[in-house]
């Protein structure tokens, strides 16, 4: 078959358009990934950021419970002994500031293992938060791909079958 010039142009500027479009549609896409990409990022900072002051608070009212708790036990240390100095021999005394401190080293064992168990739970929520967010991301940007992939070829197949 002859092609005559004006219609040889026209496919040429068919092709050229269509090229243009593809070009388009590939920048809209990567546009699209980046700020995909952007707010999850962000996302990710504020999660941090509100474990980071959860953490903070936790750890603030769990000194204050130590300190109270320090002060309960002082006072009734105090008391105990002014009762124990009018009322009962040296012997009893020592008796009960030992068990007295054996409570305090109890208490103050059990706070440590309170915070040592809050910490260990708000670390593995954090990785958990983290490995679902890489996942979703990893996902999304494999279907933007073979989204990007079909529609490239179905504008190839559909230029050249335009042709």
């Amino acid at each position: 078959m002859a092609v005559y010039p004006s219609n040889f142009l026209s496919v040429c500027l068919s092709v050229i358009i269509k090229i243009i479009i593809i070009i388009i549609i590939i920048l809209i896409i990567i546009i699209l990934i980046i700020i995909i990409l952007l707010l999850l990022l962000i996302i990710i900072i504020i999660i941090i950021i509100i474990i980071i002051i959860i953490i903070i608070i936790i750890i603030i009212i769990i000194i204050i419970i130590i300190i109270i708790i320090i002060i309960i036990i002082i006072i009734i240390i105090i008391i105990i002994i002014i009762i124990i100095i009018i009322i009962i021999i040296i012997i009893i005394i020592i008796i009960i500031i030992i068990i007295i401190i054996i409570i305090i080293i109890i208490i103050i064992i059990n706070i440590i293992i309170i915070i040592i168990i809050i910490i260990i739970i708000i670390i593995i929520i954090i990785i958990i938060i983290i490995i679902i967010i890489i996942i979703i991301t990893i996902i999304i940007i494999i279907i933007i791909i073979i989204i990007i992939i079909i529609i490239i070829i179905i504008i190839i197949i559909y230029a050249f079958c335009d042709q």
